[in-house]
C-alpha cells in the first residue's frame, strides 16, 4: 500500500509468536490487557471497536483504536487469532485522514490469509 498524498505510509504487518496454551478461554481479558499495553504506547488511545472473529478454523478478535505516534494521528485494525500454537496478529495501520482509502485492499489481502 501506498499513499502519495501524506508522508505515513499505511502498511499491513503480520507478527507471529508462539503459544504455550491451546486456547484463550477470555477473549474480553485479552483485550483488556491489549488495551492497557497500547494505552502506555498510543497518546490519546482510544478503543474503536471490539469483536470476536474466525478465519476457516481459528477463532480469534478483531480491534480498532486510533491514536497519536509520534507525528501522526494513526488508526489501527488489528486481528488476534491463535491456530496451532502459534498466535498471531495482523495489523492495518494508517493515517486517520487517509485510512478508508485503502481499507477495501487491506481488508481483501488480510482477508486472503490462511493460518496454519
Amino acid at each position: 500500500l501506498s499513499n502519495t498524498a501524506g508522508t505515513y505510509h499505511e502498511n499491513i504487518t503480520v507478527v507471529i509468536t508462539p503459544y504455550p496454551y491451546a486456547a484463550v478461554t477470555d477473549w474480553n481479558a485479552h483485550r483488556d490487557s491489549q488495551v492497557e499495553q497500547l494505552k502506555g504506547i498510543i497518546q490519546n488511545f482510544t478503543l474503536k471497536g471490539w469483536s470476536p472473529v474466525k478465519a476457516g478454523t481459528a477463532e480469534g478478535a478483531r480491534m480498532i483504536y486510533t491514536g497519536k505516534y509520534g507525528m501522526y494521528r494513526l488508526k489501527w485494525t488489528q486481528y488476534y487469532f491463535l491456530k496451532n500454537g502459534n498466535w498471531y496478529t495482523v495489523s492495518y495501520v494508517g493515517e486517520e485522514t487517509d485510512y478508508a482509502r485503502f481499507e477495501g485492499e487491506a481488508a481483501d489481502i488480510i482477508g486472503s490469509l490462511e493460518f496454519k
